[in-house]
């Protein structure tokens, strides 16, 4: 069902969490958020130069009342916009019904991306990148200080990268580059992965037909993220049309089937993954200024084999994670015009 399904599907034992063990779930439940908020989703970047974005099916089921128009993204270039994506997640897990829960709630991890549209034709836009700010906020959490430390420097590793990306009419995004990431250390790959995620997610994906007020569709994307299988689908339903600013809401579906997962801390096996949530949002079809908040919870179980356990028998342990996530994208002070 996600990046985080992955990464997150070690149990976290004993009394004191590993901060790996948070760092990777903070990060990667960005991407699952990003994926299954309704918006666009992508399967995890791998550090490369450039590579091309992965298509959603479409399908319009109401065109909505009249007056209905064509809606596409035709951005204004020399403009930019400083949008700010943050998360709040909690993750409790339990290996029986017996037992008591445990909790694993990593602290609100943000990052904050400038987005320049450079030139625009009949084909789409061309829109420049650049990480200008990311961090956490640790109230309320357990971790010691190094934890903070270690978490911040982790979250803050993609901050100053800068790349490209190409926005089609309709909001597909159809490739994503980076400069220099050759040169980013090993731990930046969740954030890479979240920062690519949202990236991709800044407008919605738009039908061709003409809409109106109450027009609603389907996107339906599967993919093979991190050798991980999902299935999403997403409804949205457009509240309004007001010039060039569109807002919508959307419910949002996503699963997995049962399969071998490599984390690369040994043998997890996805028994069963659902994930459910809702999305509420604004964008401008003229800019790439876009609000939105999402609501997700979903369930997961897993059986995984760890050190102990082969020292034993070999037996797998079953384990019932439980996520709640909160992800809201917001422009923040604005960025002056480019050029």
């Amino acid at each position: 069902r996600s990046p985080a399904l992955r990464r997150c599907a070690t149990p976290v034992t004993g009394s004191t969490m590993r901060c790996g063990v948070i760092a990777r779930c903070a990060l990667a439940a960005m991407v699952v958020a990003l994926s299954a908020c309704g918006l666009l989703g992508r399967e995890d970047p791998r550090v490369e130069p450039e590579r091309p974005a992965t298509a959603t099916r479409l399908t319009l089921i109401d065109p909505g009342a009249e007056p209905r128009r064509p809606v596409s993204f035709r951005l204004t270039p020399n403009t930019s916009v400083d949008l700010e994506l943050r998360l709040d997640l909690h993750l409790t897990q339990r290996t029986s019904d017996t037992e008591a829960s445990q909790t694993l709630d990593p602290p609100v991890t943000r990052q904050t991306v400038r987005l320049t549209v450079d030139r625009t034709d009949q084909d789409g836009s061309q829109v420049s990148f650049q990480v200008i700010d990311a961090g956490i906020d640790p109230a309320g959490t357990l971790l010691t200080d190094v934890q903070i430390l270690q978490l911040t420097a982790a979250v803050q590793s993609v901050v100053g990268l800068t790349g490209g990306m190409h926005v089609d009419p309709r909001g597909e995004v159809t490739s994503v580059s980076y400069h220099d990431t050759a040169e980013l250390p090993p731990e930046s790959a969740d954030a890479l992965s979240s920062l690519e995620q949202g990236l991709t997610s800044v407008v919605p994906l738009l039908p061709s037909e003409p809409i109106g007020r109450g027009a609603r569709w389907r996107t339906v994307s599967r993919s093979d993220a991190t050798g991980l299988t999902l299935r999403q689908t997403t409804v949205y339903e457009v509240t309004s049309i007001e010039d060039d600013r569109l807002t919508y809401r959307a419910t949002i579906t996503q699963d997995a089937p049962d399969q071998e997962v490599d984390t690369g801390e040994g043998p997890v096996r996805l028994l069963a993954a659902d994930l459910v949530g809702s999305t509420t949002g604004m964008v401008s079809t003229t800019g790439l200024v876009t609000e939105s908040e999402t609501s997700l919870r979903g369930s997961q179980i897993v059986e995984q084999t760890d050190g102990t356990d082969q020292e034993q028998d070999a037996r797998p342990r079953r384990v019932t994670q439980d996520l709640d996530l909160l992800l809201t994208v917001k422009p923040v002070e604005a960025a002056e015009p480019a050029g």
